[in-house]
């Protein structure tokens, strides 16, 4: 169900031409088989799952200011999965330097900094005014989080040492994906960041034979890191927030109606 795709956000990468963009690994509805999919679907929504716990337990913090501000300025407890609602689910992966959508719409970016501005918390005052002044070139809308798991799919003691990394392109960082950090008893990696705010990628996997005489980009039977996730957006959001105002209508139309009666 998971295979070659492509997509013009990914025109080149580390080791691979621009003209061979065709090996990139990102969805493609109109191309991709999905006969299988009523039947990965609970799996797909498990992990879908796991990588939602790893975001709440993870750090972020814009969320779940989201999620109070909302509560408090518009009387809505609202999910995660309103939120941060999208799956990721792909393998071999890789892809160029780029900043994703993942962020709040302009009126919920207002109505959190409202809502900040308002409380009696100083720390949380002061977390908000260095977040923008260190991003604010970047983007004027406040991130929502994106959550990324790794597991590799070939055995570590095999005759190829596999070497990928997830990397911070503008803090210099990076995240080692390789062999070696699977072997100590790391079942998996997960990673929580705002993929809107800074430029991010994922490198070209590379594999090196154990005796450091060979590099390929892809022997034959290596398969990589599987990786999945979820993450978030405003579409989903606003259509959330605008189904929610018909039913209050509908819902005050009814009562002048009954009223009437």
């Amino acid at each position: 169900m998971v295979g070659l795709r492509q997509s013009t956000m990914s025109s080149a990468s580390m080791g691979q031409a621009p003209a061979q963009a065709h090996l990139h690994f990102y969805s493609n509805h109109k191309q991709q088989c999905t006969a299988l999919l009523p039947l990965a679907q609970p799996f797909i929504n498990s992990l879908a799952q796991q990588a939602m716990k790893t975001q709440i337990h993870g750090g972020d913090v814009m969320q779940n200011l989201l999620r109070k501000a909302i509560e408090v300025k518009e009387n809505w407890k609202i999910s995660v999965d309103v939120i941060c609602p999208y799956k990721i689910l792909t393998f071999f992966f890789s892809n160029t330097g780029h900043m994703d959508n993942d962020c709040m719409t302009a009126e919920d970016s207002k109505l959190v900094e409202d809502y900040v501005d308002e409380s009696p918390h100083h720390t949380l005052k002061e977390y908000l005014l260095r977040f923008k002044s260190v991003f604010s070139e970047h983007s004027t809308k406040l991130p929502l989080p994106t959550t990324c798991c790794w597991l590799p799919m070939d055995e570590s003691n095999d005759e190829w040492y596999h070497m990928q990394y997830f990397i911070l392109l503008d803090f210099g960082l990076a995240y080692d994906l390789s062999s070696d950090v699977f072997m100590d008893d790391v079942d998996q990696i997960g990673a929580t960041f705002y993929g809107s705010v800074f430029n991010h990628l994922t490198s070209r996997s590379l594999w090196v034979s154990r005796d450091r005489k060979f590099v390929s980009l892809h022997p034959s039977g290596r398969n990589g890191l599987f990786a999945w996730g979820r993450g978030g957006g405003s579409s989903n959001l606003k259509a959330a927030k605008k189904n929610r105002r018909s039913k209050r209508i509908a819902n005050q139309d009814k009562s002048v109606k009954r009223s009437k009666n």
